[in-house]
């Protein structure tokens, strides 16, 4: 962790990303200011799969390429290459799913 690593924003991770059994290809900063740091694959059916985490961590440790400042509110990140990201606004199907 950097010298000034703060441990003040929490995030969720789904448990595959967490375990390290897949790598983070989706971050997503909804209008609240959750963070979800997400493998991208469908096969989350149970709440108990996401896990809290701190933010500041898994940018660190988990999203090489890309940082927080990158990604507005309202906006995702998808992992096109290990370090290369496309950041886009969340559709409102989007936005729907994660407020559930």
């Amino acid at each position: 962790m950097t010298a000034d690593h703060k441990h003040d924003k929490n995030a969720i991770a789904c448990n595959h990303v967490v375990r390290r059994k897949r790598p983070v290809m989706i971050v997503s900063y909804d209008g609240d200011g959750l963070w979800q740091f997400m493998c991208g694959k469908a096969d989350h059916t149970k709440a108990k799969q996401a896990k809290k985490v701190c933010a500041a961590c898994m940018f660190e440790t988990h999203a090489p390429g890309i940082t927080p400042e990158e990604i507005p509110a309202g906006h995702i990140a998808e992992r096109q290459t290990k370090t290369s990201w496309t950041v886009r606004a969340l559709t409102d199907a989007e936005k729907n799913e994660i407020e559930g």
